[in-house]
């Protein structure tokens, strides 16, 4: 599993920075971090503890920790830094040493999901740590308790393209959202996820959005990208008379017109068999969903038996006048 390897004590050298490998994360637990704070304190007082690295070979050296302080030393176009370095036997990446980055990392500040989720991915497939002991020895540690049924959902976070990640962490869109824009072509859920980021769309509006799109496309047999360019839908995009709420609710309506294509002639013949009915605001008639259901369904609001009498008055008396027909032939 790559934990038993000989490793020797490490030694405190001075190492050019053109030495290190930056491309290899075999040992790194960040994702994207900001640098700006930590850039601002090394222009001022430089770095105050050693950098810790791994020798691959005589002239190149991988990342251990420090990997943020790295990142802003190369920015500075700094030549070197001092290093306690580790060099082992074997040139393969080491489950110990990548334990001393992960717990530094876990003793200095709180990793997000997007990090978790890197940690658990290496440990299975880089490190090849059966799922049993990731659940037992390390998921406590990330805060994520002992259930093995984690890691799968974790292993597909860390696939997930970087900006999904991203979104996650910024509390932007759910995991599950995630997922299922990543089953989507590439270019398609790219395109959907900037609709999302362009209207600030809620991550509730979010999984109604995607539920149409994938509806209409399987009924419609036509693409999302195809969807999302019809002239409808173009139209409410690019008004700029429109904010971004309206925005959302006329693109809504537009696409359940899309997925429900009698939706909005029976709706508006439905709007004005209502009106015709005179009912109170204390008596409200619903439609199935959609107008896809056969059942409609009146709900009363009373405050006493007087005014549930006259509510079942009204009621009784649309029966006697057999004006619920009328919704009979709406459905047909």
């Amino acid at each position: 599993m790559g934990d038993r390897l000989n490793v020797t004590k490490p030694q405190l050298t001075e190492v050019q920075l053109s030495q290190i490998d930056f491309d290899d994360e075999s040992y790194i637990v960040a994702f994207k971090p900001d640098l700006g704070q930590l850039a601002a304190s090394i222009k001022n007082v430089g770095v105050l503890y050693p950098l810790i690295l791994e020798k691959k070979t005589p002239l190149c050296y991988r990342i251990v920790c420090g990997y943020k302080r790295l990142l802003v030393l190369k920015q500075l176009m700094t030549e070197s830094a001092a290093a306690l370095c580790f060099e082992s036997e074997n040139f393969q990446p080491s489950l110990s040493l990548f334990q001393i980055a992960l717990f530094e990392n876990i003793g200095s500040r709180q990793l997000n999901l997007v990090e978790k989720a890197h940690v658990v991915h290496k440990l299975k497939y880089l490190f090849e740590v059966p799922d049993e002991k990731i659940a037992a020895h390390f998921l406590p540690f990330l805060e994520l308790g002992h259930n093995p049924t984690v890691i799968e959902r974790l292993l597909k976070i860390s696939v997930l393209e970087d900006y999904l990640k991203q979104s996650i962490i910024d509390d932007f869109v759910t995991a599950e959202t995630a997922f299922s824009l990543s089953e989507l072509e590439k270019h398609v859920a790219k395109q959907v996820f900037d609709l999302f980021v362009s209207l600030k769309i809620g991550k509730n509006n979010q999984r109604e959005f995607l539920q149409f799109f994938r509806d209409i496309s399987k009924a419609s047999s036509i693409t999302i990208s195809n969807i999302m360019e019809k002239p409808e839908i173009q139209a409410i995009l690019r008004d700029e008379k429109l904010t971004a709420p309206v925005k959302i609710n006329r693109l809504k309506d537009q696409l359940k017109k899309l997925r429900y294509p009698r939706f909005s002639v029976v709706e508006e013949k439905f709007d004005q068999f209502k009106k015709s009915l005179k009912l109170p605001p204390s008596l409200m008639l619903r439609p199935p969903a959609f107008f896809e259901g056969e059942k409609f369904s009146f709900e009363l609001n009373f405050k006493n038996q007087a005014e549930f009498k006259k509510l079942v008055r009204q009621l009784n008396q649309f029966a006697e006048e057999n004006r619920m027909k009328e919704l009979e032939k709406l459905m047909e």
